[in-house]
Protein backbone atom coordinates (compact mmCIF):
# COMPACT_ATOMS: atom_id res chain seq x y z
CA UNK A 1 0.00 0.00 0.00
CA UNK A 2 1.40 3.56 -1.30
CA UNK A 3 2.33 5.91 1.67
CA UNK A 4 0.11 9.19 0.97
CA UNK A 5 0.35 12.03 2.79
CA UNK A 6 -1.67 14.85 3.07
CA UNK A 7 -1.12 18.49 4.49
CA UNK A 8 -4.31 20.83 4.63
CA UNK A 9 -3.27 24.82 5.55
CA UNK A 10 -5.33 27.16 8.01
CA UNK A 11 -7.70 29.53 6.54
CA UNK A 12 -10.67 30.15 8.00
CA UNK A 13 -14.04 29.20 5.80
CA UNK A 14 -11.46 28.89 2.74
CA UNK A 15 -11.08 25.28 3.90
CA UNK A 16 -13.94 24.96 1.38
CA UNK A 17 -11.00 25.38 -1.31
CA UNK A 18 -9.44 21.69 0.55
CA UNK A 19 -13.02 20.14 0.87
CA UNK A 20 -13.83 20.08 -3.19
CA UNK A 21 -9.82 19.27 -3.66
CA UNK A 22 -10.35 16.39 -2.03
CA UNK A 23 -13.21 15.54 -3.01
CA UNK A 24 -11.48 15.25 -6.21
CA UNK A 25 -8.37 13.04 -5.29
CA UNK A 26 -11.09 10.51 -3.40
CA UNK A 27 -12.67 10.28 -6.40
CA UNK A 28 -9.54 9.57 -8.47
CA UNK A 29 -8.55 6.54 -5.47
CA UNK A 30 -5.57 8.89 -3.99
CA UNK A 31 -6.53 8.60 -0.45
CA UNK A 32 -4.19 9.67 2.71
CA UNK A 33 -2.56 7.30 4.96
CA UNK A 34 -1.43 10.23 7.33
CA UNK A 35 -2.68 14.23 7.31
CA UNK A 36 -1.19 17.20 9.00
CA UNK A 37 -3.26 20.16 9.05
CA UNK A 38 -3.43 23.60 10.98
CA UNK A 39 -6.59 25.55 11.98
CA UNK A 40 -9.68 24.85 9.62
CA UNK A 41 -7.08 22.33 8.13
CA UNK A 42 -7.29 20.42 11.39
CA UNK A 43 -10.84 20.13 11.22
CA UNK A 44 -10.97 18.89 7.80
CA UNK A 45 -7.83 16.04 8.47
CA UNK A 46 -10.36 15.05 11.75
CA UNK A 47 -13.59 14.84 9.52
CA UNK A 48 -11.46 12.89 7.01
CA UNK A 49 -9.77 10.61 9.57
CA UNK A 50 -13.16 9.88 10.66
CA UNK A 51 -14.32 8.83 7.10
CA UNK A 52 -16.39 11.53 6.84
CA UNK A 53 -15.85 13.38 3.73
CA UNK A 54 -19.46 13.74 2.41
CA UNK A 55 -20.58 15.40 5.71
CA UNK A 56 -17.64 17.56 5.45
CA UNK A 57 -18.92 18.73 1.88
CA UNK A 58 -22.51 19.16 3.36
CA UNK A 59 -21.04 21.61 6.30
CA UNK A 60 -19.44 23.66 3.64
CA UNK A 61 -22.90 23.22 1.34
CA UNK A 62 -24.80 24.80 4.65
CA UNK A 63 -22.86 27.02 6.02
CA UNK A 64 -23.87 29.30 8.04
CA UNK A 65 -21.88 31.91 10.70
CA UNK A 66 -23.95 30.38 13.53
CA UNK A 67 -22.52 27.09 13.23
CA UNK A 68 -19.02 29.09 14.45
CA UNK A 69 -20.05 31.89 16.45
CA UNK A 70 -22.61 33.21 18.99
CA UNK A 71 -23.19 37.09 17.13
CA UNK A 72 -25.90 39.27 17.18
CA UNK A 73 -27.28 39.97 13.57
CA UNK A 74 -25.90 43.16 13.76
CA UNK A 75 -22.44 41.69 14.14
CA UNK A 76 -22.78 39.30 11.74
CA UNK A 77 -24.11 42.32 9.24
CA UNK A 78 -20.49 43.80 10.23
CA UNK A 79 -18.67 41.00 9.83
CA UNK A 80 -20.63 40.15 6.42
CA UNK A 81 -18.79 43.19 4.51
CA UNK A 82 -17.77 42.10 0.98
CA UNK A 83 -14.09 42.67 1.77
CA UNK A 84 -11.54 43.94 4.45
CA UNK A 85 -11.14 48.44 3.39
CA UNK A 86 -10.57 51.03 4.70
CA UNK A 87 -14.24 52.21 4.08
CA UNK A 88 -15.59 48.97 6.05
CA UNK A 89 -12.69 49.47 8.91
CA UNK A 90 -15.22 51.45 11.22
CA UNK A 91 -17.85 48.73 11.28
CA UNK A 92 -15.43 45.67 12.25
CA UNK A 93 -13.54 47.75 14.56
CA UNK A 94 -17.00 48.02 16.04
CA UNK A 95 -17.86 44.10 16.33
CA UNK A 96 -14.29 43.96 17.64
CA UNK A 97 -14.47 46.02 20.45
CA UNK A 98 -17.59 45.05 20.91
CA UNK A 99 -16.54 41.08 21.53
CA UNK A 100 -13.43 42.05 23.22
CA UNK A 101 -15.69 43.87 25.76
CA UNK A 102 -17.11 40.87 26.39
CA UNK A 103 -14.51 38.53 26.63
CA UNK A 104 -14.03 37.89 23.19
CA UNK A 105 -16.04 36.14 20.52
CA UNK A 106 -18.48 33.28 21.96
CA UNK A 107 -17.44 30.20 19.97
CA UNK A 108 -19.44 28.04 21.99
CA UNK A 109 -21.27 27.05 19.00
CA UNK A 110 -18.00 25.80 17.06
CA UNK A 111 -16.62 23.93 20.42
CA UNK A 112 -20.33 21.65 20.07
CA UNK A 113 -19.63 21.37 16.29
CA UNK A 114 -16.09 20.22 16.97
CA UNK A 115 -18.00 17.32 19.76
CA UNK A 116 -20.89 16.76 17.70
CA UNK A 117 -19.04 15.70 14.06
CA UNK A 118 -15.09 14.49 15.50
CA UNK A 119 -15.39 10.99 17.49
CA UNK A 120 -12.26 10.82 19.66
CA UNK A 121 -12.34 6.79 19.74
CA UNK A 122 -12.91 6.48 16.14
CA UNK A 123 -10.32 8.87 15.41
CA UNK A 124 -7.85 7.28 17.48
CA UNK A 125 -9.00 4.08 15.83
CA UNK A 126 -8.52 5.42 12.43
CA UNK A 127 -6.38 4.05 9.80
CA UNK A 128 -5.48 7.85 8.54
CA UNK A 129 -3.27 9.13 11.18
CA UNK A 130 -3.78 13.02 11.99
CA UNK A 131 -1.57 15.44 13.05
CA UNK A 132 -2.25 18.89 14.40
CA UNK A 133 -0.49 22.37 14.82
CA UNK A 134 -1.26 24.85 17.65
CA UNK A 135 0.88 27.44 19.92
CA UNK A 136 0.75 26.87 23.38
CA UNK A 137 0.78 30.01 26.04
CA UNK A 138 2.00 32.01 27.69
CA UNK A 139 4.85 30.03 27.62
CA UNK A 140 4.78 30.39 23.58
CA UNK A 141 5.80 26.43 22.86
CA UNK A 142 4.80 25.27 20.02
CA UNK A 143 2.64 22.60 20.11
CA UNK A 144 2.93 20.08 16.92
CA UNK A 145 1.59 16.97 17.69
CA UNK A 146 -0.22 13.15 16.41
CA UNK A 147 -3.73 12.03 17.79
CA UNK A 148 -1.64 9.27 19.57
CA UNK A 149 0.35 11.95 21.52
CA UNK A 150 -2.70 13.71 23.14
CA UNK A 151 -3.79 13.02 26.51
CA UNK A 152 -6.75 10.96 26.53
CA UNK A 153 -10.51 12.80 26.50
CA UNK A 154 -8.34 15.81 25.25
CA UNK A 155 -8.71 15.43 21.33
CA UNK A 156 -11.44 18.29 20.87
CA UNK A 157 -9.48 20.33 23.54
CA UNK A 158 -6.57 20.18 20.86
CA UNK A 159 -8.15 20.43 17.39
CA UNK A 160 -9.94 23.48 18.80
CA UNK A 161 -6.71 25.04 20.04
CA UNK A 162 -5.06 24.61 16.42
CA UNK A 163 -8.19 27.49 15.43
CA UNK A 164 -7.81 29.36 18.53
CA UNK A 165 -7.56 32.96 17.58
CA UNK A 166 -6.54 36.01 19.73
CA UNK A 167 -9.91 37.37 19.83
CA UNK A 168 -11.45 33.71 20.54
CA UNK A 169 -12.99 33.87 24.40
CA UNK A 170 -11.34 32.11 26.99
CA UNK A 171 -11.97 31.73 30.75
CA UNK A 172 -7.62 30.80 30.36
CA UNK A 173 -5.68 30.93 27.33
CA UNK A 174 -3.90 28.48 26.92
CA UNK A 175 -3.85 28.32 23.15
CA UNK A 176 -3.27 29.96 19.59
CA UNK A 177 -3.65 29.37 16.15
CA UNK A 178 -1.38 26.88 14.71
CA UNK A 179 -0.85 29.23 11.70
CA UNK A 180 1.25 30.75 14.38
CA UNK A 181 3.78 27.94 14.56
CA UNK A 182 2.82 26.60 11.07
CA UNK A 183 0.17 26.89 8.64
CA UNK A 184 1.68 24.43 5.86
CA UNK A 185 2.61 21.44 8.64
CA UNK A 186 4.88 19.89 6.27
CA UNK A 187 7.80 18.85 8.55
CA UNK A 188 5.25 17.27 10.55
CA UNK A 189 4.22 14.99 8.29
CA UNK A 190 7.94 14.32 7.82
CA UNK A 191 7.70 13.05 11.00
CA UNK A 192 6.06 9.74 9.56
CA UNK A 193 7.37 9.35 6.06
CA UNK A 194 9.25 9.12 3.74
CA UNK A 195 5.93 9.49 1.82
CA UNK A 196 5.39 7.59 -2.14
CA UNK A 197 3.16 10.87 -2.86
CA UNK A 198 2.66 13.90 -0.59
CA UNK A 199 -0.35 16.48 -1.75
CA UNK A 200 -0.29 20.16 -0.17
CA UNK A 201 -3.81 21.47 -0.25
CA UNK A 202 -3.55 25.45 0.38
CA UNK A 203 -6.32 27.42 1.51
CA UNK A 204 -5.56 30.71 -0.07
CA UNK A 205 -2.52 31.27 -2.95
CA UNK A 206 -0.63 34.37 -1.42
CA UNK A 207 2.30 33.00 -0.41
CA UNK A 208 5.12 31.83 -2.88
CA UNK A 209 5.81 28.02 -2.91
CA UNK A 210 8.50 27.37 -0.36
CA UNK A 211 11.71 25.73 -1.43
CA UNK A 212 10.94 22.49 0.47
CA UNK A 213 7.64 22.01 -1.35
CA UNK A 214 9.23 22.25 -5.12
CA UNK A 215 9.78 18.13 -5.03
CA UNK A 216 9.14 15.09 -7.60
CA UNK A 217 7.27 13.72 -5.04
CA UNK A 218 5.16 17.12 -3.86
CA UNK A 219 1.96 17.95 -5.50
CA UNK A 220 0.63 21.35 -4.79
CA UNK A 221 -3.13 22.28 -5.26
CA UNK A 222 -3.40 26.17 -5.21
CA UNK A 223 -6.77 28.06 -5.55
CA UNK A 224 -6.66 29.32 -9.51
CA UNK A 225 -9.10 32.59 -8.31
CA UNK A 226 -9.34 34.59 -5.15
CA UNK A 227 -11.04 32.36 -2.70
CA UNK A 228 -11.86 35.68 -0.58
CA UNK A 229 -11.51 36.31 3.27
CA UNK A 230 -10.89 33.77 6.19
CA UNK A 231 -14.37 34.49 7.64
CA UNK A 232 -16.04 34.24 4.54
CA UNK A 233 -20.23 34.74 5.31
CA UNK A 234 -21.40 34.85 1.87
CA UNK A 235 -22.25 30.81 1.49
CA UNK A 236 -23.26 31.07 -2.36
CA UNK A 237 -18.87 32.52 -2.02
CA UNK A 238 -17.92 29.00 0.16
CA UNK A 239 -20.21 27.05 -2.58
CA UNK A 240 -17.99 28.68 -5.22
CA UNK A 241 -14.47 27.58 -3.69
CA UNK A 242 -15.63 24.29 -3.26
CA UNK A 243 -16.04 24.17 -6.95
CA UNK A 244 -12.90 25.40 -7.91
CA UNK A 245 -11.11 23.35 -5.26
CA UNK A 246 -12.91 20.53 -7.22
CA UNK A 247 -12.24 21.49 -10.50
CA UNK A 248 -8.43 22.78 -9.84
CA UNK A 249 -7.64 19.68 -8.31
CA UNK A 250 -8.98 17.72 -11.81
CA UNK A 251 -6.88 19.85 -13.81
CA UNK A 252 -3.98 18.51 -12.08
CA UNK A 253 -4.91 15.10 -12.07
CA UNK A 254 -6.35 14.70 -15.31
CA UNK A 255 -3.37 17.11 -17.14
CA UNK A 256 -5.97 19.79 -18.58
CA UNK A 257 -4.72 22.73 -20.14
CA UNK A 258 -5.45 26.25 -18.63
CA UNK A 259 -5.13 27.95 -15.37
CA UNK A 260 -8.99 29.41 -14.74
CA UNK A 261 -10.76 26.80 -16.77
CA UNK A 262 -9.84 22.80 -18.04
CA UNK A 263 -9.65 22.45 -21.11
CA UNK A 264 -8.52 19.26 -23.07
CA UNK A 265 -6.17 20.47 -25.35
CA UNK A 266 -5.21 23.63 -26.99
CA UNK A 267 -4.76 25.20 -30.28
CA UNK A 268 -2.12 26.24 -32.01
CA UNK A 269 -3.13 30.05 -31.26
CA UNK A 270 -1.26 31.98 -34.02
CA UNK A 271 -2.70 29.35 -36.80
CA UNK A 272 -6.07 29.46 -35.56
CA UNK A 273 -6.77 33.21 -34.67
CA UNK A 274 -3.60 35.35 -36.56
CA UNK A 275 -4.61 36.16 -39.94
CA UNK A 276 -4.18 39.21 -42.05
CA UNK A 277 -7.02 41.06 -41.08
CA UNK A 278 -6.74 40.00 -37.12
CA UNK A 279 -3.57 42.19 -37.31
CA UNK A 280 -5.14 44.63 -38.88
CA UNK A 281 -8.46 44.72 -36.67
CA UNK A 282 -5.88 44.89 -33.92
CA UNK A 283 -3.79 48.02 -35.04
CA UNK A 284 -6.81 49.36 -36.33
CA UNK A 285 -8.17 50.02 -32.88
CA UNK A 286 -5.12 50.10 -31.26
CA UNK A 287 -2.11 51.51 -31.89
CA UNK A 288 -2.13 55.53 -32.19
CA UNK A 289 0.92 55.17 -35.68
CA UNK A 290 -1.01 55.34 -38.67
CA UNK A 291 2.38 54.21 -40.93
CA UNK A 292 3.67 51.10 -38.52
CA UNK A 293 3.63 47.59 -39.65
CA UNK A 294 0.50 45.78 -38.06
CA UNK A 295 2.55 42.41 -37.57
CA UNK A 296 5.29 44.29 -36.20
CA UNK A 297 3.15 46.10 -33.73
CA UNK A 298 1.21 43.15 -32.50
CA UNK A 299 4.81 41.48 -31.69
CA UNK A 300 6.24 44.50 -29.84
CA UNK A 301 3.65 46.13 -28.45
CA UNK A 302 0.08 44.36 -28.27
CA UNK A 303 1.06 41.03 -26.98
CA UNK A 304 3.53 42.42 -24.13
CA UNK A 305 0.96 45.47 -23.41
CA UNK A 306 -1.76 42.55 -22.49
CA UNK A 307 0.78 40.10 -20.51
CA UNK A 308 1.86 43.59 -18.49
CA UNK A 309 -2.25 44.56 -18.16
CA UNK A 310 -2.77 41.15 -17.42
CA UNK A 311 0.06 40.81 -14.30
CA UNK A 312 2.20 38.19 -16.62
CA UNK A 313 5.65 38.85 -16.31
CA UNK A 314 8.13 39.64 -19.30
CA UNK A 315 9.12 35.86 -19.22
CA UNK A 316 5.73 34.73 -20.22
CA UNK A 317 5.27 32.78 -23.55
CA UNK A 318 2.89 33.48 -26.29
CA UNK A 319 0.92 30.73 -25.57
CA UNK A 320 0.52 31.57 -21.95
CA UNK A 321 -0.49 35.06 -22.64
CA UNK A 322 -3.47 33.77 -25.14
CA UNK A 323 -4.69 31.46 -22.55
CA UNK A 324 -4.58 33.99 -19.64
CA UNK A 325 -6.51 36.37 -22.53
CA UNK A 326 -9.09 34.25 -22.89
CA UNK A 327 -9.42 32.75 -19.51
CA UNK A 328 -10.05 36.13 -18.19
CA UNK A 329 -12.62 37.18 -20.76
CA UNK A 330 -14.35 34.51 -20.23
CA UNK A 331 -14.43 35.10 -16.54
CA UNK A 332 -15.72 38.41 -17.32
CA UNK A 333 -18.08 37.18 -19.56
CA UNK A 334 -19.38 35.02 -16.91
CA UNK A 335 -18.65 31.50 -18.67
CA UNK A 336 -19.05 29.05 -15.73
CA UNK A 337 -15.15 27.31 -15.27
CA UNK A 338 -17.14 24.10 -13.83
CA UNK A 339 -16.69 22.16 -16.47
CA UNK A 340 -14.25 20.12 -18.79
CA UNK A 341 -14.50 22.15 -22.44
CA UNK A 342 -13.27 21.49 -25.52
CA UNK A 343 -11.28 24.89 -26.72
CA UNK A 344 -13.14 25.45 -29.91
CA UNK A 345 -16.72 24.77 -27.75
CA UNK A 346 -15.13 27.72 -25.17
CA UNK A 347 -15.01 30.00 -27.91
CA UNK A 348 -18.47 29.15 -29.29
CA UNK A 349 -19.39 30.47 -25.86
CA UNK A 350 -17.36 33.47 -25.76
CA UNK A 351 -18.46 34.69 -28.91
CA UNK A 352 -21.84 34.29 -27.91
CA UNK A 353 -21.67 36.13 -24.76
CA UNK A 354 -19.57 39.12 -26.83
CA UNK A 355 -22.31 39.25 -29.68
CA UNK A 356 -24.91 39.56 -26.49
CA UNK A 357 -23.13 42.46 -24.96
CA UNK A 358 -23.29 46.54 -26.24
CA UNK A 359 -20.14 48.25 -25.34
CA UNK A 360 -19.25 50.93 -25.85
CA UNK A 361 -15.09 50.32 -25.77
CA UNK A 362 -13.34 53.92 -26.72
CA UNK A 363 -10.20 52.65 -25.75
CA UNK A 364 -8.04 53.79 -28.27
CA UNK A 365 -6.08 55.72 -26.22
CA UNK A 366 -5.34 53.39 -23.79
CA UNK A 367 -1.70 53.18 -22.36
CA UNK A 368 -0.93 49.26 -22.01
CA UNK A 369 1.73 49.96 -19.26
CA UNK A 370 -0.92 52.56 -17.14
CA UNK A 371 -4.14 50.09 -17.25
CA UNK A 372 -5.65 50.01 -14.21
CA UNK A 373 -8.77 48.15 -12.54
CA UNK A 374 -10.07 51.82 -11.53
CA UNK A 375 -13.51 51.64 -13.13
CA UNK A 376 -14.55 54.34 -16.01
CA UNK A 377 -18.16 54.39 -15.58
CA UNK A 378 -19.61 51.04 -15.62
CA UNK A 379 -16.39 49.24 -17.21
CA UNK A 380 -13.22 48.85 -16.00
CA UNK A 381 -10.04 49.90 -17.87
CA UNK A 382 -8.71 46.41 -17.52
CA UNK A 383 -11.91 44.40 -18.24
CA UNK A 384 -12.41 47.02 -21.63
CA UNK A 385 -9.39 46.38 -22.78
CA UNK A 386 -9.65 42.37 -22.08
CA UNK A 387 -13.11 41.92 -23.91
CA UNK A 388 -12.04 43.72 -27.05
CA UNK A 389 -9.00 42.62 -27.19
CA UNK A 390 -10.84 38.64 -26.85
CA UNK A 391 -13.60 40.45 -29.27
CA UNK A 392 -11.28 41.26 -31.93
CA UNK A 393 -9.36 38.32 -31.71
CA UNK A 394 -12.14 35.96 -32.32
CA UNK A 395 -14.17 38.07 -34.65
CA UNK A 396 -16.72 38.47 -32.27
CA UNK A 397 -19.52 40.71 -33.94
CA UNK A 398 -17.93 40.88 -37.70
CA UNK A 399 -18.53 36.65 -37.88
CA UNK A 400 -21.15 34.14 -37.78
CA UNK A 401 -21.21 31.61 -34.71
Amino acid sequence: MKKIGFVLEGGGTRGAYQAGAIKALYEAGIKPTTITGTSIGAMNGALLACNKLDRMLELYEEFHPNMLFNLSEDSLACLGVPEFTISSLPQLTRVMFSSLREGGVDIEPLKKLIESEIDEEVLRSSEIQLGIVSLGVPRISPLELYVDEIPKDRVHEYILASAYLPFFRAEERRYLDGMFVDNVPLSLLARKGPFDHIYILRSHSGEEPRKEWLKENITVISPSRNVGRGFELNLEKIRDNVQMGYFDALRLLNGYKGSSYCFYSLPDFFAEFFKEETFQRIKGQFSLRENYDAKRYVYEEFLPGIARALGLDASSGYDEIFVKLFETGGLYMGITPYKVYEFDEFIVELKKKVMEKEMDWGVKDLVFGEVTKVTKGWLGDLERLVLMSVELLIGGKNEKI
